[in-house]
C-alpha cells in the first residue's frame, strides 16, 4: 500500500514479487510472497503487502505502526481504534492478521469484512497493486443465472482452450469471483476456468488484466 509503502521505504525496504506458497493439494493457504488478493471458499477476502528490508527495524516498532494506521483507518469508520478481530464479533471493516519482519522480508497481511472493504482500504492507502475496482464472490451457479458469465469467453487453464456453456453449466457447485481491475488473486481451490485475458501463475494464483474478469475454482 502506498501510504505504508512510503514509511516502510524510509526504513530502506524495497518491493519484491515472487510467487505465493503454501500451496498443496487442492487447497492453499494464504504465504504470499508479492502483494496479492487471497479469496476463500467462504468468500472472505485477504491482501498482503511484501517487502524485502536491509536495515535494522524492530518487529515492535513495525507492529505498532501498522496497527496505528488500521486503528485509525477503523476508527474513520465509527468503529472504534482497533485494528485486530475479536472472536465471536462482528468482522472489522480492515483488521491486521500477521506482521511480521523474517529473514530480510516484511509481510503484513490484512483480514476484511467484505470485497468493499478491500477496495475502499487499498484506494485509502493508495495500493495500486491490490487496486480494483469491483471484487464479487459466489457459486458459479449464481453468476450464471444472473448472466454474467455469459458475457465472457471462458477458457481451461491448462491448454487456454474455449470452454463449452455446458461445461459452465456443470461447474455451478464450484466458487467465482468476479474482478474488476488488474490484480493478482490466489485462490483457495484450484483454478478450473478463467475469462479470457487471465494469465496463470499457477494452479491457485492468477493475473487479471483490466476489466472485467471471472475466476471459476474448485
Amino acid at each position: 500500500m502506498k501510504k505504508i509503502k512510503i514509511a516502510l521505504a524510509a526504513s530502506v525496504l524495497a518491493v519484491i514479487l515472487a510467487a505465493c506458497g503454501g500451496k498443496q493439494g487442492s487447497t492453499s493457504t494464504f504465504s504470499p510472497n508479492q502483494d496479492s488478493i487471497f479469496v476463500s471458499r467462504e468468500g472472505n477476502f485477504s491482501s498482503s503487502l511484501v517487502e524485502t528490508y536491509s536495515a535494522e527495524y524492530s518487529q515492535e516498532k513495525f507492529q505498532a505502526f501498522v496497527d496505528g494506521i488500521v486503528s485509525s483507518y477503523n476508527e474513520g469508520k465509527g468503529l472504534g481504534a482497533v485494528s485486530a478481530n475479536t472472536e465471536g464479533q462482528a468482522k472489522l471493516p480492515v483488521a491486521v492478521n500477521t506482521c511480521t519482519l523474517e529473514g530480510g522480508s516484511a509481510k503484513i497481511i490484512f483480514d476484511y469484512a467484505s470485497g468493499t472493504d478491500l477496495i475502499e482500504f487499498a484506494k485509502d492507502q493508495k495500493d495500486e497493486d491490490n487496486q480494483a475496482e469491483g471484487l464479487e464472490f459466489g457459486k458459479a451457479s449464481t453468476f450464471l443465472n444472473q448472466g454474467a458469465l455469459l458475457e465472457a469467453v471462458f477458457v481451461t487453464p491448462k491448454d487456454g482452450t474455449n470452454v463449452k456453456p455446458e461445461k459452465l453449466v456443470k461447474a455451478g457447485d464450484s466458487y467465482c469471483v468476479a474482478v474488476d481491475g488488474a490484480v493478482t488473486i490466489q485462490t483457495e481451490g484450484k483454478i478450473q476456468y478463467v475469462s479470457k485475458g487471465v494469465s496463470l501463475q499457477d494452479e491457485f494464483t492468477a493475473k487479471t488484466p483490466e476489466g472485467k474478469s471471472y475466476i471459476i475454482f474448485k
